[in-house]
């Protein structure tokens, strides 16, 4: 039976390693936008990528903490912390092209 508890650095590297998977996920779903299609085709492949990487990782990581027992919400954790650091990304983005439609920067 597994500890309960991960050492700290274990846990640091799992969030670590699954940050990437998190950050390719907000890139599926700006990818059709990134490749020029209209908007409706952009976003429902966005949407169809970008949940369809979201809803696999999240029954994966479910999957291996049945047979394996390994703490998977460490590696759920990690992926998040990508999700939502590719969020704030696409945010500062997203207000730097107000303020540049809006004169703000130059």
């Amino acid at each position: 039976m597994p500890a309960l508890v991960l050492p700290v650095g274990q846990i640091v590297a799992r969030l670590l390693m699954h940050i990437p998977m998190g950050l390719l996920t907000i890139a599926a779903f700006v990818l059709g936008f990134i490749l020029g299609l209209p908007p409706i085709a952009a976003a429902i492949l966005g949407v169809g990528l970008g949940f369809a990487c979201l809803i696999a990782f999240i029954i994966y990581e479910i999957n291996e903490d049945r047979h394996i027992e390994d703490r998977a919400f460490h590696d759920i954790l990690g992926f998040l912390v990508g999700l939502g650091a590719g969020i704030v990304v696409l945010f500062c983005l997203g207000v730097t092209e107000v303020w540049k439609i809006q004169g703000g920067l130059s």
